[in-house]
């Protein structure tokens, strides 16, 4: 490996790591009470930081996201979850249950982690509430994320029986950001942006969430779009 090389290699790492310690820090000052759990249950190999991550945190009043309705026509695309089956997309979501549905991938160090924490906690809530739900992560980076990743990854997240997380061909990746409108204008999935959609059932709009928003949020929003209570904003 020339100078040169090594030399870009150890900046990009450095970027990397310093890209968590800026999550860390971000998170600190928004979120109250304690923020990171330690935990290295997860063997070396899987893609993810070993270091601590951000795998649950304590709600607060603040606002950082906006939210609008929208319509989307999602792509008749096949993915596969965590246990390796096969997974028709519009099948799943034209199932009459709400869905609460985010883009993740497994190595990422910066919104994914607070991203997927936020489903992690809120699923106690939604438990307690009436009727079945659906919560779906979707992989933006199936090349790297395979079922056994998602599953390490699930696991970490001590996913319920409510969540599925998806994967697949990089092409149908691609195709459900674009119906979703969330594909990331840079070539690196690093920038994609911090979304959650909501939805009551099939026949009701979607609920598009940009911008980091703590369980209590959430579940406000769900309750909301659900019209259990509360007030979504717009």
């Amino acid at each position: 490996m020339s100078l040169g090389s090594s030399a870009g290699l150890a900046d990009r790492k450095a970027v990397r790591k310093f890209a968590a310690v800026l999550v860390s820090v971000i998170a600190t000052f928004w979120l109250s009470g304690p923020v990171f759990v330690t935990d290295r249950s997860i063997p070396d190999g899987f893609g993810f930081d070993q270091s601590d991550q951000i795998v649950g945190f304590a709600d607060t009043n603040r606002k950082e996201y906006t939210a609008v309705s929208a319509d989307y026509t999602v792509p008749a695309v096949t993915l596969t979850n965590a246990q390796g089956e096969p997974v028709l997309l519009t099948r799943l979501l034209a199932e009459p249950r709400p869905v609460l549905l985010q883009f993740i991938f497994t190595s990422c160090s910066t919104v994914c982690p607070v991203l997927t924490a936020t489903f992690s906690q809120a699923q106690a809530e939604l438990d307690r509430m009436p009727g079945d739900y659906r919560m779906i992560s979707i992989s933006i980076d199936p090349e790297f994320d395979t079922p056994q990743h998602l599953a390490a990854f699930a696991k970490r997240y001590n996913a319920g029986r409510h969540w599925l997380f998806l994967t697949g061909q990089n092409r149908d990746g691609r195709r459900v950001m674009n119906a979703f409108e969330a594909l990331y204008q840079s070539d690196n999935k690093i920038y994609h942006r911090s979304l959650i959609y909501l939805r009551a059932s099939p026949d009701r709009p979607w609920f598009r969430i940009e911008g980091f928003m703590n369980v209590a949020d959430l579940v406000k929003q769900f309750r909301s779009v659900l019209g259990v209570g509360g007030h979504a904003a717009r």
